[in-house]
């Protein structure tokens, strides 16, 4: 039972944290949950410093019962799931990082190369 209510109150406390650009805070926004991500939304939720308080802005009219989006960021699946719970497919936000190593150097690299110094 310690680890379900754990994770309940970690989901609910993660799913409403906002880290404001440039507070070097995090901040709890009750209700901000209610608001699903849209990559196309332009609402804006905007922070204050002094005092410390967000606000939304809609950047269009709504009808009452309309659903208001907001965008969470450009934001991978491995970030969306882990704290917020959902994917999106597809995600362009979504990388693959590989690494291919250089290969190995040309036996005759270091004969090629002296002879065409030599050469001019």
């Amino acid at each position: 039972q310690t680890w379900d209510a754990y994770r309940g109150v970690y989901t609910a406390v993660c799913s409403r944290c906002w880290k404001p650009v440039d507070t070097g805070k995090v901040v709890v926004v009750p209700f901000i949950d209610s608001f699903n991500h849209s990559r196309t939304s332009d609402n804006m939720v905007w922070f204050t410093r002094d005092p410390l308080s967000a606000r939304l802005e809609a950047t269009e009219d709504y009808e009452p019962g309309q659903q208001v989006f907001l965008c969470y960021g450009t934001i991978p699946n491995t970030h969306l799931v882990l704290d917020y719970g959902f994917v999106l497919d597809p995600n362009p936000a979504d990388l693959v990082r590989l690494t291919i190593p250089s290969p190995p150097p040309h036996p005759l690299a270091a004969t090629s190369a002296k002879l065409m110094q030599r050469s001019g």
